[in-house]
């Protein structure tokens, strides 16, 4: 049995350290545990489990003990949890004891975490060897098998903004459990096992740290990275992957003040520990040159009447000299708020710059201490923000001075305390240029009885009041304080530094210097820093001159150039330019110029700038050509002339120029030839040429004598006799006769040429007819007709010769009956012939109505009378319809119409009649029943259906019953009644309104009213037609209504609520 005070106390401690908010996450690390000693089992060194859990053994015995590596800032777990994957014999009560092998010292004891088995869990504070010892509660021993498990959780360092502050040594570190890594890629790019961080910040001029992973326990395949800025910015300095073998390692020159970040990190996905040496190699050789901001390029325009201009640049310095920047360090001995890294407060206050660039490089403050000279603190940690609109914004920089680097000076006692002025050197120069800043000072102590209090001041000169923040990215809180501190700077910032002290020379190795003319164009101006170590900084900027001046007209206005027919050559104009000096113009005419026209000179000078001017040239040609010939000769020709050479005349500027005739050739009659000679400017001249074409023979015919032509009936066509003319060749001969002949003639053939020289011969035609014409069909056709024939078509018969005349003997029109009829067919030449045609009159057809529909009949009451329709019959006209019906006709029926002709043919048609009653239409309105019958002259009537009596006075149109029943209305129109159906107007149903129960206004309205109710409702819109168009909720009370989307017109607003229905009509105008 377990010792129960024991037991107890245990309880008791667990308790308070749980109750005071203590957690211990998956495992405990208590003291108190069994003594150092036990049996090694099993035997070796247990490495790098990884984040899973895994078995150490499955037979170990209480009072057995194994030994396991481990590496600083790695957590691990042992554990007998079956929750984990370990086990323990049933029912008993084990511990695990934690400690260090080489010293026997105890680290961590466990008991009764999960049930009665033990978990320890402890991050490493150092690397090398542990012992893990197994007991029976109390520290016993057995031989009971059991199961252990451990595992390495993570290291706290496994990201960028838990990275450990180191100095130069020696750390040990495991990456298996570490998360991998994204970072920027730096001399090397990311694994895909995770890496740890760790940050250094050097104070020394001229130096250099290098880290490295060759030598010590390192095991894996290893790559450093190192960067400066933040963790959410990082920027590269250098990487390295396999330095020496499989290691890396990173040298790199550091700046004072700034802080460096390095990674650890896999090669891919290698993993396990390693060995992370740091060392600072200071007073190195220089080799890094000065820092030298180059000045902006400079564009001008050149000096007014000037080709240069006078340029000012001012030349990077090193600063001006030690003074106070910014003070406030009045009022000394107030009181102070407390600034320290015990307290959750971080504490604040703006300042300004008025104008330039300065490096801050040390701060002075007042602070009260419980000590007399201020000490106490390990470190101050000084920060200066950028002003996020009256509240400390993004850290701009952040220093950490440390003793060595501050100066105090003792003031006074107040409150018990004593006020000390600090003064505290920056590592590095604070560079912040005009404008409103943040500054927070907060010593870093170790306990409270060394608080430091800040002092403020009541002096209200001093801008805002000072803020506080739970942390130094706020949010920030004004407390109403102004506290005390001042900015020493080394004077105006010079961007001429070097990183090892001293200012570097500056020479100038090409340009101009700083106020001399510079010409037009560009300048390179070159300037060259060098340090003490000989290293140089070249910087190299431009002055560029613009010349904007144009050339100016040395003739304001050109002569005008005057020329006949041509303009050969041109002499240019000139311009002035004040850097160019004569400017001779240019134009694009092309040469020779050969009619008037407007040129276009330009003058551009070396800088482009350009000026240009117009110069009219007029070229003049009044002369006409002159004839190469005096006179033409007379050209005589038999029959035509096809062409005559073009007589020339000379122009005096185009040269050569021929005729222009106007006629046409070849020319078939003597003529006058008009010549006209016209050059490029239309100036023209002419002369005349006599043509003369001879022709007095006539034609020859081809055969001295023409054959007789003879043919039966007609000749339509002979081939035409012809003749041969000396100059208008073969001409065919014109007959004074008209094809086709039908009668023997003689015909005399003509030959005419052209110049009307005539010939003729005669030839005799004998045409001969004694055929009588045939019919085209051998028997006639009968021809039957209805009623009557009034015409025949007459049969065709076929001449040899010529047409055929056809008559009858025909008396028309036939009447009903057989008739004959004797055909004659005549040709040209008397000869006859004939044929008979039988021909029957018959009447066969049906009389057809007049009309194809008979329109219905639609009458009110009765119909007392009826319009005869009638029929028309091919033989005997118009035959009127015999009706089925007696009149009056009292119901709607369908009258059948018969039509008959004299030969008993007949045809029938129907009409409708329908006999119509009053309209006895009610619609109902809650109480009011209205008759829908408008006609004129109509009278009503209102029964009481339960009584089938008249209801007294109830005789318009609407009526309203006074109480509840059933209720119709007896409509008279024309004669006759009709009754409607039988409306319920039910009073118990109705609820009694007065007229403040629904109220509408305005009425009418644009779309927008209000409708006042004492009660919940549902409205509907309807339209004139009742068709519902919108429906909402309304509530008691006042109720702003919008229909605005309506178009103008008469709507109806009907309200139910419950049992009540209620219609109000309103009128929408917009």
């Amino acid at each position: 049995m377990k010792n129960r005070n024991y037991f107890g106390i245990w309880n008791l401690v667990i308790a308070i350290l749980f109750a005071s908010g203590i957690s211990y996450g998956q495992g405990q690390c208590f003291t108190g545990g069994c003594t150092f000693g036990g049996t090694n089992y099993p035997s070796g060194t247990f490495s790098n489990p990884g984040p899973a859990f895994v078995t150490v053994s499955t037979i170990i015995y209480a009072g057995e003990y194994q030994l396991y590596n481990v590496t600083t800032g790695v957590q691990y777990e042992w554990s007998y949890c079956t929750g984990d994957g370990a086990a323990s014999a049933a029912g008993e009560d084990l511990q695990l004891t934690l400690f260090n092998n080489t010293t026997g010292a105890e680290i961590c004891y466990s008991d009764d975490y999960c049930g009665l088995a033990p978990k320890i869990q402890w991050t490493a504070t150092f690397s090398g060897v542990v012992r893990v010892l197994t007991n029976q509660f109390s520290c016993l021993t057995n031989s009971t098998s059991h199961t252990l498990v451990w595992r390495a959780v993570g290291s706290t360092n496994d990201d960028c903004a838990n990275a450990i502050t180191i100095s130069p040594g020696t750390y040990t570190g495991n990456t298996l459990s570490a998360a991998a890594d994204i970072a920027p890629t730096c001399g090397t790019t990311d694994g895909t096992s995770g890496g740890l961080w760790y940050k250094v910040t050097g104070s020394n001029s001229c130096s250099s740290f290098t880290a490295s992973t060759c030598g010590g326990i390192t095991d894996f395949d290893t790559k450093i990275r190192v960067y400066t800025g933040s963790c959410a910015g990082l920027t590269c300095v250098d990487g390295n992957d396999d330095f020496c073998g499989t290691q890396s390692q990173v040298t790199w020159s550091y700046t004072p003040g700034t802080t460096y970040y390095i990674l650890v990190h896999g090669f891919s996905s290698s993993a396990g520990n390693f060995t992370l040496t740091l060392t600072e190699n200071t007073n190195t050789s220089d080799v890094t040159p000065p820092t030298f901001n180059c000045l902006s390029n400079v564009t001008t325009n050149a000096d007014p009447g000037s080709c240069s201009a006078i340029v000012n640049y001012t030349l990077p310095t090193c600063g001006t000299g030690a003074q106070t920047l910014y003070s406030q360090n009045g009022n000394n001995l107030e009181d102070g708020r407390i600034s320290n890294n015990l307290w959750p407060l971080v504490d604040a206050d703006d300042f300004t710059i008025g104008s330039g660039c300065w490096n801050i490089n040390a701060v002075t403050a007042s602070f009260l201490t419980i000590s007399t000279n201020g000490s106490g603190a390990s470190s101050f940690t000084i920060n200066f923000y950028s002003n996020a609109g009256g509240v400390p914004g993004t850290i701009l920089n952040s220093q950490t001075v440390f003793p060595g680097s501050w100066t105090t000076s003792y003031i006074g006692t107040n409150y018990g305390f004593y006020f000390n002025n600090f003064t505290f050197t920056l590592p590095s120069a604070v560079n912040l240029c005009a404008g409103s800043y943040f500054i927070s000072i907060q010593a870093n102590i170790t306990g409270s009885s060394s608080d430091f209090y800040w002092e403020f001041s009541t002096n209200s000169t001093y801008g805002s009041n000072g803020l506080n923040a739970s942390s130094s990215a706020g949010p920030w809180t004004t407390n109403g304080d102004n506290y005390v501190f001042s900015l020493i700077t080394n004077g105006l910032t010079g961007s001429l530094t070097d990183n090892c002290g001293g200012c570097p020379t500056l020479v100038q190795t090409a340009g101009l210097s700083s106020g001399s003319g510079f010409p037009i164009g560009v300048t390179t101006n070159t300037h060259v820093a060098s340090d003490a170590n000989g290293n140089t900084t070249t910087c190299s900027f431009t002055v560029t001159v613009i010349d904007n001046v144009s050339p100016v007209l040395d003739q304001p206005t050109l002569a005008t150039i005057n020329s006949q027919c041509t303009v050969t050559s041109l002499t240019p104009p000139t311009a002035t330019d004040q850097c160019s000096g004569s400017i001779t113009g240019t134009t694009t005419a092309t040469l020779p110029i050969t009619s008037s026209t407007t040129i276009n000179w330009s003058f551009v000078d070396a800088s482009g700038n350009q000026v240009s001017q117009t110069q009219n040239v007029v070229v003049q040609d009044a002369t006409a050509p002159a004839p190469d010939i005096s006179s033409l000769p007379e050209v005589i020709e038999q029959c035509e002339v096809t062409f005559i050479d073009y007589p020339t005349s000379t122009d005096n500027c185009n040269g050569a120029i021929n005729g222009s005739p106007n006629v046409t050739f070849p020319l078939n009659q003597s003529t006058i030839i008009t010549w006209t000679f016209t050059d490029n400017s239309g100036n023209s001249s002419s002369q005349q040429q006599v043509v003369t074409i001879n022709d007095n023979i006539a034609p020859v015919p081809d055969i001295s004598s023409l054959p007789e032509v003879i043919e039966q009936c007609e000749v339509t066509f002979l081939d035409h006799p012809t003749s041969t003319d000396n100059c208008n060749g073969t001409i065919n001969g014109s007959p004074d006769v008209t094809f086709p002949l039908y009668q023997s003639t003689i015909i005399t053939w003509t030959f005419t040429d052209n110049s009307g020289n005539s010939s003729s011969q005669q030839q005799v035609v004998t045409i001969n007819d004694n055929i009588a014409p045939v019919p085209d069909l051998t028997v006639l056709d009968d021809v039957t007709g209805s009623c009557s024939v009034d015409n025949l078509t007459a049969p065709n018969a076929t001449d040899n010769c010529s047409a055929v005349s056809v008559t009858n003997d025909a008396i028309l029109p036939f009447g009903i009956g057989s008739h004959v009829v004797t055909w004659t067919y005549t040709d040209d030449s008397g000869n006859q012939s004939s044929q008979q045609q039988n021909v029957n009159v018959l009447d066969s057809d049906v009389p057809v109505p007049d009309q194809a529909d008979l329109s219905d009949i639609s009458v009110l009451c009765k119909l007392d009378n009826l319009d005869i329709p009638t029929a028309s019959d091919g033989c005997e006209g118009s035959i009127s319809g015999i009706s089925n019906v007696s009149l009056p006709i009292m119901s709607s029926t369908t009258i059948t119409w018969t039509y008959t002709d004299g030969s008993g043919n007949s045809v029938t048609q129907d009409q409708n009649i329908i006999i119509e009653m009053p309209n006895a239409t009610v619609t109902q309105n809650l109480a009011t029943l209205t008759c829908q019958n408008t006609n004129s002259g109509v009278t009503y009537q209102w029964i009481d259906c339960s009584t089938n009596t008249p209801v007294s006075s109830a005789n318009s149109q609407s009526f309203t019953p006074s109480v509840t029943g059933n209720y119709a209305v007896v409509v008279s129109e024309s004669g006759c009644q009709d009754t409607s159906e039988c409306f319920l107007v039910d009073y118990t149903s109705l609820s009694t309104l007065d007229s403040e129960v629904f109220k509408i206004y305005p009425n009418p309205n644009d779309g927008n009213f209000t409708l006042n109710s004492d009660r919940d409702a549902e409205i509907a819109v309807l339209d004139m037609s009742g068709r519902e168009i919108e429906i909402r909720k309304i509530k008691s009370g006042s109720n702003q209504i919008s229909i605005d989307a309506l178009a103008d017109g008469i709507y109806e607003i009907k309200i139910t609520s419950k049992d009540l229905i209620y219609f109000i009509p309103i009128v929408v105008k917009h």
